[in-house]
């Protein structure tokens, strides 16, 4: 009878002993266990935190204001030009020479320059004859005074003629027709009058109706160039893009990533002159300007890195 109850109660202790024995093995784990989840605690409790609650309490800018200037654009933003009613211009009357009205190379300042184009044109002059002629006796007065040409600035499929006036302060004019005469359209001068004007026209919007290109100048050696660009709207040329650089040495049009419009570039603000050698950095700045479906906007503004080679400039030692 021991013998029976004995062996039953081997089994037990040793049920007992197994019992016990995976709490020795897993006594290490418990410390790995207790530190996983103090690292993990502040993931779950955020986790648990309703989503709201991290919304930033700092407010975002709105998207609105940022695209100064859209890549592509809508044809209804940019076909919003009213073309000018056909024009009633003079009859050209071949037989009226463009040499009898102006002889010989003009002078600067030649005042009366203007009243005799009109006259000219009035009578029925051709004002293609008379671009032809100016090409040759035109004075022109250097990268920032004088120009003229022939163009259709208002979309009525008739010419206009653009002359820069030959006098000190002579701003570049427009001659339409109107009633079957020329008489003066309209006087691109910009905001302010400034010593000398140029421009060109391009269609940069490609509305159909081309822009005038104004460039204004203040300066001589280092002057200050404010460029307006115009734009017929069906009753005025109005100011469309303005942007001002220093001594501007090159005017580019670009179409790189042949877009619908095109893009205006401004190359200056280094000095080339003797005496501007102490305008330190010399560095050369590209201003780029685009349509953004009502105006010319500055699209980006870079300088060139400077010339490491070039030798500052030294105050130069007074001897009395």
């Amino acid at each position: 009878m021991k013998k029976i109850w004995m062996s039953p109660l081997s089994g037990i202790l040793f049920l007992t002993a197994c019992g016990q024995s995976p709490s020795v093995t897993q006594t290490p784990q418990v410390p790995a266990v207790d530190t996983l989840t103090s690292t993990l605690s502040p993931i779950s409790t955020n986790m648990s935190r309703p989503v709201p609650t991290e919304t930033p309490t700092v407010p975002i800018t709105p998207l609105s204001t940022i695209p100064t200037f859209t890549p592509t654009f809508d044809a209804s933003t940019i076909l919003t030009v009213t073309p000018a009613p056909k024009a009633a211009c003079p009859k050209t009357n071949s037989k009226i020479r463009v040499g009898d009205y102006f002889p010989g190379k003009l002078d600067y300042p030649s005042p009366d320059t203007t009243t005799k184009i009109l006259d000219f044109l009035n009578i029925g002059g051709d004002g293609h004859a008379l671009i032809a002629r100016l090409e040759k006796i035109y004075p022109y007065g250097g990268d920032y005074r004088g120009g003229f040409g022939f163009y259709d600035v208002t979309g009525d499929h008739v010419p206009e003629l653009l002359f820069v006036e030959l006098k000190y302060d002579g701003k570049p004019v427009i001659f339409s027709c109107k009633n079957g005469s020329y008489e003066s359209l309209a006087t691109l001068s910009g905001k302010h009058d400034s010593l000398e004007y140029t421009f060109q026209t391009d269609d940069l919007n490609m509305n159909g109706i081309p822009e005038i290109i104004v460039t204004a100048t203040d300066g001589a050696s280092f002057p200050q160039c404010i460029i307006y660009v115009f734009e017929w709207n069906g009753q005025t040329f109005q100011i469309v893009g303005q942007v001002g650089i220093l001594a501007l040495r090159q005017t580019q049009i670009r179409n790189p990533d042949r877009s619908k419009t095109k893009e205006i570039v401004f190359i200056g603000n280094n000095p080339v002159c003797v005496s501007c050698s102490n305008f330190i950095p010399q560095r050369q700045r590209t201003i780029t300007y685009g349509w953004n479906g009502k105006h010319f906007v500055e699209i980006s503004n870079e300088l060139a890195p400077q010339n490491i080679a070039s030798k500052p400039f030294k105050m130069p030692i007074l001897r009395l």
